[in-house]
């Protein structure tokens, strides 16, 4: 079953090439644009926030089982962006980023 969510524009899992296709293209025209790390980009932006958070769903095979949890995973998802961010504008010698661990 699929799980969509009206209030954060999130599907707790999707198969849909469309949309993958378009988060796939948010994010590759959002690094074009700045010359920061990704989790920087989503920081500061919803739009490659929610696609960062499907590319992490779909790559490490995320499922949740209600609308509520899947709420609740994307705002502890960008507390981490958050933080890894600000780890990034602190370190300019090092990247922090989304990882499965």
């Amino acid at each position: 079953a699929v799980v969509s969510t009206q209030s954060t524009g999130i599907r707790a899992h999707s198969t849909d090439p469309t949309m993958i296709t378009t988060i796939c293209l948010t994010v590759l025209a959002s690094m074009a644009l700045a010359d920061r790390p990704l989790v920087n980009l989503a920081d500061g932006n919803p739009t490659v926030l929610k696609a960062l958070f499907s590319n992490f769903q779909r790559e490490n095979a995320r499922e949740y089982k209600s609308a509520a949890e899947a709420r609740l995973r994307l705002k502890n998802f960008r507390g981490f962006v958050h933080e890894m961010a600000k780890a990034n504008n602190e370190d300019p010698d090092v990247e922090y980023g989304v990882t499965f661990f």
